[in-house]
């Protein structure tokens, strides 16, 4: 699992851990909750989540047996970028990303120094080369094509943390 505040890679991430043998599923928390995602994807592929509403479920996530790599960068960057996107600020809960558990390293290590995140998180051997190539591109959503938050599974969410 990759688990970040927004605009701190986690789309980049999603691409980059899809391979032949890995599906990261990308910001899913906003269509299923946490219990779908395990109930329903059913996939040969080893599975993983790059999203930046799993911070939400600390206690949850430490209690998971999948490993994680929490993202960090700083929350006035944050805002800046999503200021530049015509979006809201949000609040700063980047002390919630603390409390979880697993590799914590700066966001800039997707690009500057991915290898330890790959070895912990898949545990295979690092494909420079495939590397290379997608660090090429620009990856991100594009936010006028996404579909909005499903307020089902925003309801279903909340009625999962207050069963918690």
């Amino acid at each position: 699992m990759v688990v970040a505040l927004p605009r701190s890679g986690t789309t980049w991430a999603a691409n980059w851990l899809t391979t032949d043998t890995t599906l990261c599923l990308h910001d899913e928390l906003a269509y299923r909750t946490c219990y779908e995602i395990d109930r329903d994807y059913k996939t040969k592929k080893k599975l993983g989540l790059s999203d930046t509403g799993l911070f939400i479920y600390q206690d949850k996530l430490n209690k998971h047996p999948a490993k994680k790599v929490i993202l960090h960068r700083d929350i006035e960057e944050i805002n800046a970028s999503l200021a530049e996107l015509g979006l809201n600020p949000i609040p700063d809960v980047s002390s919630w990303l603390d409390s979880i558990d697993g590799l914590h390293v700066h966001y800039t290590d997707l690009f500057n120094n991915p290898e330890p995140i790959w070895k912990h998180l898949i545990g295979t051997e690092f494909d420079v080369e495939r590397y290379i190539l997608l660090k090429q591109m620009q990856v991100q959503p594009e936010f006028a094509a996404l579909a909005p938050v499903s307020k089902d599974a925003v309801r279903r969410y909340f009625e999962e943390i207050e069963g918690v």
